[in-house]
């Protein structure tokens, strides 16, 4: 199980970007994600597909995993009303994207470990303040 946004354990920065213009200048170290409504067209997936530029996605609806999964996002970023489907559609399709459930503390992990989830993320990661570990330059893949 992937782990990020603990801060006893190294992981690779997420940051969150709006459009197109912007993964220009984000380092190749992050991972630029977004919200699936931002990009209803796809041209951030496709653009991020065509670049190589490793990207997640946080998704709403299995319509949206499977898009964005087919359009290469390395991780799909849910809330966990939805993962166990979620995770069991992966399996089924045998997709490359890994499942990420947004937790809000280190209590959740055990339970969707249990669910063989692929990964979690802190909330306080995909949104970060300027005292958490995502700001930190020592905390890079």
């Amino acid at each position: 199980m992937k782990i990020f946004g603990h801060p006893l354990i190294p992981s690779c920065n997420f940051i969150k970007i709006s459009d197109q213009k912007e993964i220009d200048h984000i380092p190749a170290h992050l991972i630029v994600w977004w919200e699936s409504t931002q990009d209803q067209q796809f041209s951030l997936a496709q653009f991020c597909q065509a670049q190589k530029v490793d990207y997640a996605v946080l998704i709403h609806n299995i319509t949206d995993l499977l898009y964005f999964s087919h359009f290469g996002a390395k991780y799909l970023i849910a809330s966990m009303d939805q993962i166990k489907i979620f995770q069991d559609i992966i399996r089924e399709y045998l997709l490359d994207s890994l499942l990420l459930c947004i937790i809000q503390s280190e209590k959740d992990i055990e339970s969707l470990a249990l669910l063989g989830i692929d990964g979690v993320i802190f909330s306080s990661y995909l949104n970060p303040s300027s005292s958490h570990p995502l700001n930190h330059p020592t905390n890079q893949r």
